[in-house]
């Protein structure tokens, strides 16, 4: 009788105590990393002709070499370089022409695994995890502003080696802008480009 009593006011105690404090409205290093990384993952470093592109991969695409498009995620080329590596795309070159009649030169992407491209974002070849949180601003206005260390988490058919060997970055130092609210943190704003 003693015994259930002592665990019946051991639960009601653990239950209550866990209802006083709500963890993901704290101020932490892992609540910080936590609402981070949900960032992070949300938005992979991508290859795309437009956002939400929904290019028929089945045939080869003709872009130009010197075009910088409105990127998913970064410089095409890397991306490109680093999927040609994975066995994922074939590239060749070809002059084609602009509409203004001048010479251009032509990247021809032809997909080899078309499974491996997003109907949304294109051609992703990974995503930044991160680390550690390194420090905070305290929070005014239910504001602050989190330094991190992050590093590159590669798609499945690529590794560290391929990515490294198209110029990415691999790890680096970023900050984001995180506001508190009624659910808990949330990214304010979105710097990890920095």
């Amino acid at each position: 009788m003693k015994a259930s009593r002592l665990a019946l006011s051991l639960l009601t105690a653990i239950v209550f105590l866990s209802g006083c404090f709500d963890s993901g409205k704290q101020v932490s290093g892992s609540n910080f990393r936590r609402v981070i990384n949900q960032r992070l993952a949300g938005h992979p470093d991508c290859w795309g002709l437009t956002a939400g592109n929904a290019v028929d991969v089945t045939t080869p695409l003709r872009v130009a070499a010197n075009d910088t498009f409105p990127p998913v995620g970064g410089d095409f080329q890397r991306e490109l370089i680093a999927a040609q590596a994975a066995g994922l795309v074939s590239l060749a070159k070809e002059t084609g022409q602009s509409p203004q009649g001048e010479a251009t030169l032509m990247f021809v992407v032809t997909v080899k695994k078309p499974e491996a491209w997003d109907k949304q974002n294109g051609l992703c070849v990974g995503h930044r995890v991160v680390e550690r949180v390194g420090s905070w601003l305290e929070p005014t206005n239910n504001t602050t502003e989190a330094e991190y260390h992050w590093h590159m988490e590669p798609a499945d058919g690529f590794t560290l080696d391929i990515l490294k060997a198209a110029g990415f970055q691999l790890e680096g130092d970023s900050r984001m802008t995180l506001r508190l609210t009624d659910k808990g943190w949330e990214v304010w704003q979105d710097r990890w480009f920095d």
